[in-house]
């Protein structure tokens, strides 16, 4: 007997093999809304498409973001995250382009950076904001 699997479960569920990603407690990563306010510490680090949440688009539209703590990393360390201006205390070492990532560019763009720490300052109380289109200011998640 075949396996019947609606549109959205099935897109759910490769997605969960496609593209996985380990909870905050594993990792100190978070998911937020795509365009929602970032909270000062967090930067970018992807985005990705989730149906169920940030408005539930029906289409292929990455509304959510994957964010990452920076406190407490040690100085020396680098990160990867989304282009965006370094933030304080960390200088852009490289950046490079990831069609898999940050906005999923199909063109050749350097999309994705890596940080490293320099210094011990905390943020300035904003967080850092990536260059990715605003798809939804829900904050839902």
């Amino acid at each position: 007997m075949p396996c019947r699997l609606s549109l959205p479960k099935l897109l759910l569920v490769a997605g969960v093999f496609l593209k996985p990603f380990p909870t905050a407690a594993q990792s100190g990563q978070e998911q937020v809304c795509a365009g929602s306010a970032i909270p000062p510490g967090w930067i970018v680090i992807d985005d990705l498409w989730n149906p169920a949440k940030c408005g539930n688009p029906s289409t292929i539209v990455y509304n959510v973001w994957v964010i990452d703590r920076l406190d407490g990393t040690p100085v020396g360390a680098t990160k990867s995250a989304c282009v965006a201006p370094s933030p304080p205390g960390w200088v852009v070492v490289d950046n490079t382009w990831i069609p898999t990532r940050c906005g999923h560019p199909s063109t050749l763009v350097n999309n994705v950076m890596t940080i490293k720490r320099i210094s011990s300052l905390s943020s300035s109380g904003r967080g850092a904001y990536p260059s990715l289109e605003r798809i939804s200011t829900r904050s839902d998640i």
